[in-house]
């Protein structure tokens, strides 16, 4: 199996790639979407996320626009968030791809650096957009405010970090075509990345 790990910014547009990538076969491991699950199933993580930051949860449950609030901005205290979680998201990444069958696994995430998954990868791929387009992009998808949005892009790592440590790099401002011919090639570097680490 071929891993394309897959990352960059909030609003980049990660989610189009997959959704391409999974037309050739491939199985998306979304890391945000395997967090919120498990905000639903593991208890001792909540309880941690609890314990770090009191108050963001009401009537038992996460309100995460309180807890992205409360850790947007302040470096410390998403760091001390992503200790939380990044671990026991890794691990249950791990289970997932061991139990998939699927020609390619796409590890979506945006702290694939960070979290150390970058390390799983066969091919490291960066998606980039301009910042306005980013902003409206999670505007739309999150019914944020416009300051809500930058506050995040702020929080995130510049395009140049995902650059630097990624194998490619796609430029996602629109354009289904080019779009598609970037992810063939993309699949054709994961190939050959496979084959020369044997």
């Amino acid at each position: 199996m071929k891993k394309i790990g897959l990352t960059g910014g909030s609003g980049s547009g990660k989610s189009r790639i997959s959704a391409i990538l999974r037309e050739h076969g491939a199985e998306i491991f979304d890391c945000d979407a395997i967090y919120k699950q498990m905000l639903c199933s593991d208890a001792e993580m909540n309880s941690a996320i609890d314990t770090a930051f009191p108050g963001v949860y009401r009537n038992g449950c996460l309100d995460r626009k309180l807890l992205a609030k409360c850790v947007f901005g302040d470096a410390g205290k998403l760091a001390l968030l992503n200790e939380i979680t990044h671990p026991r998201v890794v691990r249950e990444l791990e289970k997932r791809i061991a139990a998939s069958n699927a020609n390619y696994a796409v590890i979506e995430a945006i702290g694939l650096i960070e979290s150390g998954i970058a390390g799983i990868c066969d091919l490291l791929v960066a998606v980039t957009a301009d910042r306005e387009i980013r902003v409206c992009r999670i505007m739309d998808r999150d019914g944020l405010e416009r300051n809500a949005a930058e506050e995040r892009l702020n929080a995130q790592k510049s395009d140049e970090f995902f650059k630097k440590h990624c194998d490619v790099c796609i430029v996602n401002n629109g354009g289904e075509d080019e779009l598609r011919r970037k992810v063939k090639e993309i699949i054709a570097l994961a190939e050959k990345n496979k084959t020369e680490k044997g």
